[in-house]
């Protein structure tokens, strides 16, 4: 479930943000692990990009 989430609605948005991810993936040997590589162009554009990565979902800032 949390794969399809990152997949399908956090990915898409970091991406529509401007984030570049080159790669995402699960650990075989950890269910629960999650990897995902986020690219940035340089420190200040990370910084910029990072505050507003995650979507909301409770309607709240």
């Amino acid at each position: 479930m949390a794969v399809r989430y990152m997949e399908e609605v956090v990915i898409p948005f970091q991406t529509s943000e401007g984030m570049t991810i080159p790669a995402s993936f699960t650990n075989e040997e950890d269910p629960d692990g999650y990897i995902r590589i986020r690219r940035f162009h340089n420190a200040a554009q990370r910084v910029e990009r990072t505050p507003s990565s995650t979507p909301a979902t409770t309607g709240t800032t």
